[in-house]
């Protein structure tokens, strides 16, 4: 994966909701890319490791519960992965909720592709 996408990292105490708008209805393949950069070992804050676990719903559906990138990774750090989903979208919108219950977030990017 591109390692430029990587060099900045969204981090939040909080959900995010992300919108794909204009979008022609049909199918399309969703990748979610991410890589754990901002490691602190404390467990005193929402950016500690294993605090910054998520739910991930696209078009309202769960598709990752209690979703660990650091875990995902193989407990590398810096390490880039994906995962792949195919929705179908209906009303010319997709949307995107990283769901933070207390547990924390960091970097990803979002590619959506359409076709088979």
């Amino acid at each position: 994966m591109n390692s430029e996408l990587f060099q900045t990292a969204r981090i939040s105490p909080s959900s995010l909701r992300y919108y794909g708008l204009g979008l022609e209805n049909g199918f399309y393949n969703i990748t979610l890319q991410f890589a754990e950069t901002a490691i602190q070992d404390s467990a005193t804050t929402w950016e500690s490791l294993g605090r910054r676990v998520f739910d991930i719903y696209i078009q309202g559906n769960l598709v990752l519960k209690d979703f660990d990138i650091k875990k995902e990774a193989g407990g590398m750090s810096c390490r880039a992965f994906q995962r792949q989903f195919r929705f179908e979208v209906t009303e010319n919108y997709i949307e995107i909720h990283l769901f933070w219950a207390e547990r924390g977030l960091v970097a990803y990017q979002l590619k959506v592709l359409m076709g088979p």
